[in-house]
């Protein structure tokens, strides 16, 4: 299924300039719960795995939200795509408490 922002048009603009090359440096301040988890980052995420793939580094403020969004955002993310669970998924990485925190892919 393919994610449309019809409901959050506001998130097409970080979408877009994501993936403009013309484009070094991205910031942007929003407020809580708008949308940008699964919205935005899990998008970037997907799209650096499937698309165009590329190392990625997704700061979180301490180890233990670190593994949590891991586990509960990027692991659910890989495993429920099947394009993404294709490229980085292995029965070993399921077992590891590393893959919360790592995911290995082709080209990233």
């Amino acid at each position: 299924m393919k994610y449309r922002t019809n409901l959050a048009p506001y998130q097409n603009k970080l979408l877009d300039d994501f993936i403009d090359p013309r484009v070094e440096t991205m910031s942007h301040m929003w407020g809580i719960q708008t949308g940008k988890t699964m919205g935005v980052i899990e998008n970037i995420i997907g799209y650096c795995i499937d698309q165009e793939p590329r190392s990625i580094i997704h700061l979180q403020p301490d180890l233990v939200k670190a593994k949590a969004y891991g586990k509960l955002y990027v692991k659910a993310l890989i495993e429920n795509t099947p394009s993404l669970k294709r490229k980085c998924w292995s029965e070993k990485m399921k077992k590891e408490e590393s893959a919360m925190l790592m995911h290995y892919f082709p080209g990233g």
